[in-house]
């Protein structure tokens, strides 16, 4: 029998975490045939490095493990500046190619959200920037994928282009920089991706370009990891109590058969179904009732909470690598971090900052002047009362404030609502108290990201 039972990237467990794999879910009750449950059992040791509060709880209900026994260090990484541009696609090569070209950001591994893009990116940078750069995706022979890993391990690749695929159980310690291009689906998987820089403790950069057009493609991936309910009735509808062949099922089934396929995963992952896994034959549980239905919700529902997250983290205007600890619970981290965007503009290789204009210097006066006295109040109404959405539109009034947040002129703060049984966010801002005479020395002290005031 083992003597102990180690669980690496226990976030997979949970149906709360990043990345979750549905097969993982049965861990947990397949766990006693190894161990049997006497007093000799051997002990079972759980990891994850991007673990929130809620993943953490779960992971230590499926594996039967007590919060007595869960240590958690933090999650601060002090050598890592975090930048994070908003750029549009057609924008993003041209940008990653021009910061590549510095030494100091190499080795480099670039996350793009697609296969294609993976593939032009790596092509982009070795034929026209003759850099020893490769692709590695899902898309690609698993020897090629093996073959790519070892080069870039070994040093004989400068850069890797990469998908999601890349990267778990990876350890190169001497990653300058990991970029970003596209925003991920989660704060999870950003801060697992961004950790793989500087684990050498010299300092390393994560930079993202992003743009909210990519939410549009995470909206239709997670529909496509989340069939409709209806789907998951049609499969549903075609199983009994006596066992039958899954492919006899799917053939039953008139719907998309890829779709038909996800949905059965998910009715085995909440117990609406049983799939036996030596034969593949699929019945309905001794025990089941609809409370699947509400589980399957709640999963999709937190899936579209968790890509809202990342877009506010994008957003923020708060101390980033603070904002990440804050996210996972930890609350070690008690001063900003003096090195992302936020904390040092100055410092930043791709944001590019610059003083206001006549009309932008004008605007900010008004808003400024709108704030005085007035407390906390949510930011559309400070761009409708204040400056006057013919005046400025949204994109640059934030822009405005963003500004404004960095030179610690005004505080801003995410503020939420329901509606309809969802729950709308916003963002409130109050001005800090000080002298902010029109004219004053203190629009000195404003930069404004240059990207983030393009039209």
């Amino acid at each position: 029998p083992p003597g102990l039972i180690a669980v690496d990237e226990a976030h997979c467990i949970s149906m709360w975490g990043h990345d979750f794999r549905p097969d993982y879910r049965l861990l947990g009750e397949r766990l006693p045939l190894l161990r049997g449950d006497g007093p000799d059992a051997p002990p079972i040791i759980a990891m994850t490095a991007t673990a929130t509060v809620r993943v953490q709880a779960d992971i230590l209900r499926q594996l039967g493990m007590t919060s007595d026994n869960a240590h958690i260090r933090g999650f601060v990484r002090h050598n890592l500046a975090i930048e994070i541009v908003e750029c549009t696609k057609s924008e993003r090569a041209n940008r990653v190619a021009q910061l590549l070209l510095a030494d100091e950001a190499r080795p480099a591994i670039v996350y793009a959200l697609s296969k294609r893009e993976v593939d032009a990116l790596a092509t982009t940078l070795r034929d026209d920037h003759d850099m020893q750069a490769q692709a590695y995706h899902a898309g690609m022979h698993t020897d090629r994928r093996n073959a790519v890993q070892e080069q870039f391990l070994a040093g004989e690749l400068d850069v890797i282009v990469a998908t999601v695929a890349f990267g778990m159980g990876v350890d190169k310690a001497d990653i300058r920089t990991v970029f970003h291009i596209g925003l991920p689906a989660t704060v999870e998987g950003y801060y697992q991706e961004i950790g793989r820089a500087g684990r050498d403790g010299l300092p390393s950069r994560a930079i993202c370009l992003y743009s909210w057009a990519d939410r549009r493609l995470h909206d239709f991936l997670r529909d496509r990891s989340y069939p409709p309910m209806s789907a998951l009735d049609a499969v549903l509808r075609e199983v009994t109590e006596h066992p039958v062949p899954r492919e006899w099922v799917m053939q039953q089934v008139r719907i998309d058969r890829e779709q038909a396929d996800v949905a059965l995963g998910k009715l085995r992952v909440h117990g609406a179904v049983a799939v036996t896994p030596h034969d593949d034959l699929v019945r309905l549980p001794d025990a089941r009732g609809r409370r699947w239905c509400d589980d399957y919700e709640r999963q999709l529902a937190w899936r579209m909470a968790q890509l809202d997250d990342v877009f506010k983290f994008a957003a923020t205007s708060q101390c980033r690598m603070q904002e990440l600890v804050r996210y996972f619970g930890d609350s070690d981290m008690t001063r900003p971090c003096g090195k992302c965007d936020v904390c040092a503009p100055e410092a930043c290789t791709a944001r590019v900052f610059r003083s206001p204009n006549d009309d932008e210097r004008d605007m900010l006066e008004r808003i400024v002047g709108g704030l005085g006295g007035a407390g906390w109040r949510s930011a559309g109404r400070v761009h409708k009362d204040a400056v006057g959405e013919h005046v400025a539109d949204r994109r640059t009034f934030d822009g405005l404030l963003d500004g404004l947040a960095r030179a610690g002129i005004v505080h801003t703060r995410t503020a939420s609502f329901d509606k309809d049984g969802r729950t709308i966010t916003y963002r409130e801002i109050c001005l800090e108290r000080g002298s902010w005479a029109p004219g004053g020395q203190w629009l000195r002290s404003v930069q404004l990201d240059d990207d983030a005031m393009k039209p």
